[in-house]
């Protein structure tokens, strides 16, 4: 017998994606449908390619990922839904070094607006900003998941990290925005950050309406010194901070309104 792997007392079959479950060896993309596949679902799938690339994982092509969420979609009936797409690593030499073949997973439900204005903490936990987890959306999630844990028992919604050297670097499932007069700040990717795929539209459409894009190394006091400060990831879109580290700020902030307006109809979500 070569390898005899056991859940719940029952032999795991050939195929199961062993290596995602012990390992948290996977990447994901999570993304809003809204009357079909997202505007940019293209940059969704290059990111996940990207990450099975960067993790060794065979990837079974874009226009089976594709096809894949279609038929995930359609299966549901949902018109507007949440979606989570997984590739996952699997292979039965669960200590060997590389994978043998992959699985896609997904979750589709009903879309819920989580809110759109957030209270915000600085998590005590920190990203490094030379990790090559940064870059990757993995399966890997603990730290997220603690530092999210914590911050709701502080009554908040969102956990912030800072990097190793305290700079502002990302949420646990957000970038960070905020805006300064007319320019729009963002930390860099250099910070230890996952480059989200709505970042990349904000900052575009930031751009096309006039503002100046910063992106660069902040610490929290420039973040709090702002008029407006938001989140963005590809399930919320923008979502205004309503308090950061006990600083309250303008929900409901004039430039942040119209640079949302902006973003929603490129979306297509208006």
């Amino acid at each position: 017998m070569e390898e005899l792997v056991l859940i719940d007392k029952k032999p795991v079959e050939e195929g199961f994606p062993l290596r995602a479950l012990f390992f948290g060896e996977g990447v994901f993309e999570t993304f809003r449908c809204r009357g079909g596949l997202p505007v940019f679902i293209d940059r969704h799938i290059s990111r996940l390619k990207r990450g099975a690339e960067a993790l060794h994982i065979p990837y079974p092509g874009d226009g089976v990922v594709e096809e894949y969420i279609t038929h995930a979609l359609g299966q549901s009936g949902l018109r507007d839904a949440y979606f989570k797409l997984c590739l996952l690593s699997r292979g039965r030499g669960t200590f060997s070094l590389l994978p043998e073949g992959c699985s896609l997973a997904a979750v589709v439900r009903p879309y819920s607006d989580s809110g759109d204005s957030y209270r915000v903490k600085v998590s005590a936990i920190r990203r490094h900003s030379t990790s090559p987890l940064c870059g990757i959306k993995s399966l890997n999630y603990l730290d997220s998941i603690i530092a999210r844990r914590e911050a709701r028992a502080d009554g908040c919604d969102e956990a912030v990290f800072l990097n190793e050297k305290g700079f502002v670097a990302e949420g646990t499932a957000s970038n960070v925005f905020w805006i300064s007069g007319d320019e729009l700040l963002t930390p860099s990717v250099e910070c230890g950050l996952l480059p989200g795929v709505m970042r990349s539209v904000v900052l575009e459409v930031g751009r096309e309406i006039g503002m100046e894009v910063r992106e660069g190394e902040f610490g929290v006091e420039q973040a709090l010194r702002a008029e407006a400060v938001f989140l963005t990831n590809s399930s919320i879109a923008m979502a205004s901070v309503r308090e950061f580290e006990g600083w309250e700020f303008d929900a409901h902030h004039s430039a942040f309104a119209a640079l949302r307006d902006a973003v929603l109809k490129k979306l297509g979500w208006v």
